[in-house]
């Protein structure tokens, strides 16, 4: 059994969206309801685990019953859950969660200056008993979860454009790990993507300093690229941010081959439906 934490004082992180361009906040709030993450949305409360989820936009977006909607989720997701939040209310103001630094640093940085509190409710990790498959249509793009004793990924990368190339990160997810190696890395887009993105009102937020812009010779954002391999790591967080969705830990190692939020929710509604029969 793993413990679930929560707050120790509430937080509140304001900014735009990364594709609506549109102010918006988040306030995390403490709670010692064993209801788990609990989003906020119009003076109305939904479990996350009620949510059903799309990744066909650029991103991780929450689709709440009576219509509610929240884009933009996953690095949020990704600072709760390799923070060890699992009790938290999530008051969301706005069409997205703010993409404040490109990554999910200012909210594990947040997290962890209001502090963990313990709730007394433990959570019994999702644990797989044999592999579990995903793959595209084509074969290329695979998604693999083998049995551990904690969460590890391996994830690989492979762009033709040469200034990203072929990338390998592995990773064992702990919160100090995460805070480190992990958050300060940011979404990225290619140069040849900007006008299909624009076209279809996206990526109205995006700047250099949230964002790393890829051209055919050089990673072009405020500072210069974090980390060698910043664009694999992000894969890594994002990834994180998609399997908090199950809303409870996952023991397992994740190995993703050129995938993506789409397959990285494939794979949550699979773990979500062998978690329905255990």
């Amino acid at each position: 059994m793993t413990p679930l934490y929560t707050l120790a004082s509430p937080i509140i992180f304001r900014g735009v969206g990364l594709h609506s361009g549109a102010p918006c906040s988040v306030e995390l709030k403490p709670s010692t309801e064993d209801r788990g993450i609990l989003f906020k949305i119009n003076g109305e409360y939904f479990p996350l685990n009620s949510a059903e989820f799309s990744g066909d936009g650029r991103g991780t977006e929450l689709l709440f019953p009576g219509g509610r909607r929240v884009r933009t989720v996953e690095h949020l997701l990704a600072a709760l859950g390799a923070m060890e939040i699992g009790q938290v209310v999530v008051a969301v103001t706005g069409p997205e969660i703010p993409i404040l630094d490109g990554g999910s640093f200012s909210f594990a940085k947040g997290i962890q200056e209001a502090g963990r509190a313990t709730t007394g409710v433990l959570s019994e990790p999702l644990k797989l008993l044999v592999p579990l498959v995903e793959k595209d249509e084509t074969g290329n793009r695979i998604l693999m979860a083998f049995p551990e004793d904690c969460l590890s990924i391996t994830y690989i990368i492979e762009y033709s454009n040469p200034v990203i190339g072929t990338e390998i990160f592995d990773f064992r997810v702990t919160p100090e790990g995460f805070l480190t190696q992990i958050a300060p890395t940011r979404t990225f887009a290619l140069d040849e993507e900007m006008d299909d993105l624009i076209g279809r009102g996206l990526a109205k937020g995006g700047t250099l300093s949230n964002a790393i812009l890829v051209t055919g010779k050089k990673a072009e954002t405020e500072g210069g690229l974090r980390f060698p391999n910043e664009f694999v790591r992000h894969k890594v967080l994002d990834i994180i941010g998609d399997l908090t969705l199950l809303g409870r830990p996952l023991h397992a190692h994740i190995v993703a081959i050129r995938t993506g939020h789409e397959m990285h929710l494939r794979l949550v509604r699979r773990l979500r439906a062998l978690e329905s029969r255990c």
